[in-house]
């Protein structure tokens, strides 16, 4: 209803996008962000969370280049720049998502999901040391964070295949 009388609101075309998301019904979800973006083209938030739908439709390339647009307006977020990083790695573009989590840990050090998709890129680059390293200060950061756990212990396993 709220759309009906006011059909240039932002907030209320994000809400409808993220609850369309949340049903799993991807395409309207990105209508509704398209629908935000008219009114406000430069909505981080907007452009974050339909890059989010795209990579939940597995096109990567199109997510990647909405997250750029995102970056571009902010280009301190962590949270775009993680979530471009990982539309890359589902592109199988290792060394450029590479990259880019290495920007987010010299912005943030502290960044437990760059570490831990740097550790599985670096394992998924057969470089089993580097990897561990990388989990291991995740970990350091976050005790209890079971991705890079997980990460560390398959990382170990190559080295180790009995442990």
């Amino acid at each position: 209803k709220i759309l009906k009388a006011q059909p240039n609101n932002t907030v209320a075309w994000m809400n409808k996008g993220y609850a369309l998301f949340t049903l799993e019904r991807l395409d309207e979800a990105i209508a509704a962000y398209d629908r935000a973006l008219e009114a406000e083209p430069n909505n981080t938030i907007a452009l974050t969370n339909k890059a989010y739908a795209l990579m939940a439709l597995e096109s990567y390339p199109a997510a990647i280049r909405t997250y750029d647009k995102a970056i571009s307006i902010e280009p301190n977020n962590t949270e775009s720049l993680n979530y471009k990083g990982i539309a890359l790695v589902r592109n199988d573009q290792y060394d450029k998502a590479l990259a880019v989590f290495e920007k987010v840990i010299q912005m943030d050090p502290n960044n437990v999901m760059a570490w831990t998709n740097k550790g599985y890129i670096l394992y998924k680059q057969g470089n089993i040391d580097a990897a561990i390293k990388a989990y291991n200060t995740a970990l350091s950061i976050d005790p209890g964070n079971a991705d890079a756990y997980y990460g560390r212990l398959e990382a170990i396993r190559i080295i180790w295949p009995h442990f």
